[in-house]
């Protein structure tokens, strides 16, 4: 089955699609106060930490730029 998973914030949205997500886990390396890994049905998949705050700058531009080195594109940042 085909899962978002999602954190709201007051200004973003980050959405980690398990469609595309290959697992590789650098967004968690990058952002481990945001992303983390998890046992999916198709193996590792990362997704957004529930409860992750975002009401730091630093934060929202260290989510920003994971989703720009996420090999497979499959965080949306918005």
């Amino acid at each position: 089955s085909y899962f978002h998973y999602m954190c709201y914030f007051t200004f973003m949205k980050a959405v980690v699609d398990s469609k595309l997500c290959i697992g590789c886990g650098l967004c968690s390396e990058l952002v481990p106060s945001v992303f983390e890994m998890f046992e999916g049905k198709t193996g590792m998949l990362s997704r957004v930490k529930k409860q992750s705050d975002f009401s730091q700058k630093k934060t929202m531009e260290e989510v920003k730029e994971a989703a720009k080195a996420c090999p497979s594109e499959a965080i949306k940042v918005n």
